[in-house]
């Protein structure tokens, strides 16, 4: 038996049997795992992630109470892993310690373990945390959804094109990569991705094609309406807002975020636009043409980058999400000009976090108004729930699930009032 293989298994027993939870996340105990066992060279860790994460994307549609399965989990996810690590520039050096090690199993454990992969039909997977009422199951690419989502890049400006990008990638010996509509790529190798972002050639932005679509919609209708001023009211370190100026919009945009740590990254980050503003504090005065909501939320659309979500998500915690979620619309909305829009996003597969939020928001506060999104950039890559709400999932692009929803302020009538008593001339000055 090939020690380096035996080696693996090993770890990759002792990994699976670690405590993780919501708020203990499995990325956070492998990594701490990591810093404990410091034989794990850089490849064996690279490999070892791969096939743990593996075993949680399946866990739930494998029967791994079978004896043959279950005595062999490590061989069976190292096949269902094959195509994506095969991708890796670190993978090779595996790879024959890989063919002596599956020698020593009889004909019959390998045909079983084969069969049972080649049988394994995605088509008629009943996905249980995805709400049925979407009708995700005839629409989604179930395939895609099982498997690891790329490390999505683009340059941080405007004016880095992609072919100087694609140049980077190649000065890092970063060769297997997919061209994005986004103006971005889609990059598979494991080992080189600290080096290209500590690259000098261009500045680089790690963002997911999800929240790529979101930012450029935004982009888009900031430059059709020829907004002055946007909101982005959750910005984290602002990757959001760095979208939306790279997809050309000439609004400026004021940033804010409760986390001020998270928020003052954003300085490390922004070396260009000038438009862009940090605010620590809210001004009542101010009013917005446009706020976006990047909700908190479970992140349950993330699974394909985090499946021990899909393992550790409960109503409890989605309830005190969804009145985190209450909270901050109340808060943001009071800053919204009238006529001005309201888009609210979160990275959640659950009704609870998404439209019932929504929903509910209309109903007590009649000022604000479900406004149609027909952008084909989101209704060509989402699922439609209603007019002013859609589920963005990875059909035509390869990255996390989103929700997005519209509104828009009415005129209160104290200001139509206001205006029908106003002279015309002075309407106009």
């Amino acid at each position: 038996m090939s020690f380096k293989i035996q080696f693996l298994k090993n770890h990759f027993d002792n990994i699976l049997s670690l405590p993780f939870s919501f708020s203990n996340t499995l990325s956070e105990l492998v990594n701490q795992y990591y810093k404990e066992n410091k034989q794990l060279g850089s490849k064996d860790r690279k490999v070892l992630s791969e096939l743990v994460f593996t075993y949680f994307r399946y866990k739930n549609i494998i029967n791994l109470d079978d004896k043959i399965v279950e005595s062999n989990n490590f061989e069976f996810f190292f096949i269902i892993s094959y195509e994506v690590l095969n991708k890796s520039d670190t993978f090779h050096y595996i790879l024959a310690e890989w063919e002596k090690y599956w020698v020593k199993y009889d004909e019959f454990e390998k045909n079983y373990i084969y069969k049972l992969l080649i049988s394994m039909t995605f088509e008629n997977i009943i996905f249980s945390k995805i709400n049925k009422s979407y009708n995700f199951e005839n629409k989604l690419d179930i395939k895609r959804l099982f498997t690891k989502s790329p490390t999505t890049i683009r340059p941080a400006y405007s004016h880095d094109n992609i072919n100087n990008l694609k140049y980077t990638l190649k000065n890092n010996d970063i060769g297997f990569y997919e061209n994005s509509n986004l103006s971005s790529l889609d990059i598979y190798s494991f080992s080189n991705i600290n080096s290209l972002m500590e690259s000098n050639d261009i500045k680089i932005e790690i963002q997911d094609n999800a929240s790529l679509i979101v930012s450029k919609y935004i982009s888009e209708l900031s430059q059709m309406n020829k907004f002055d001023y946007i909101l982005d009211a959750c910005a984290g370190s602002g990757g959001k807002s760095l979208a939306v100026k790279y997809y050309s919009s000439n609004s400026k945009i004021d940033l804010f975020d409760n986390n001020l740590t998270r928020l003052y990254e954003f300085n490390n980050r922004n070396n260009n636009f000038n438009d862009l503003n940090l605010i620590t504090a809210k001004n009542d005065l101010k009013k917005y043409d446009l706020i976006f909501i990047d909700a908190p939320c479970t992140g349950s659309g993330t699974f394909r980058r985090h499946p021990d979500k899909l393992h550790t998500i409960n109503k409890n915690i989605i309830d005190n999400y969804v009145k985190m979620q209450k909270d901050v619309l109340d808060t943001y909305s009071k800053y919204l000009k009238e006529n001005g829009i309201l888009i609210y996003i979160t990275c959640s597969l659950f009704n609870e976090e998404n439209i019932d939020v929504i929903n509910s928001f209309i109903r007590d506060n009649p000022l604000f108004i479900p406004e149609p999104i027909t952008n084909h950039l989101i209704t060509d890559n989402s699922i439609k729930i209603t007019n002013f709400a859609y589920q963005l999932i990875p059909n035509n692009y390869n990255g996390d699930i989103f929700f997005i929803s519209q509104l828009k302020m009415k005129e209160s009538k104290w200001s139509l009032s206001i205006t029908k008593s106003i002279p015309s001339g002075i309407k106009n000055m």
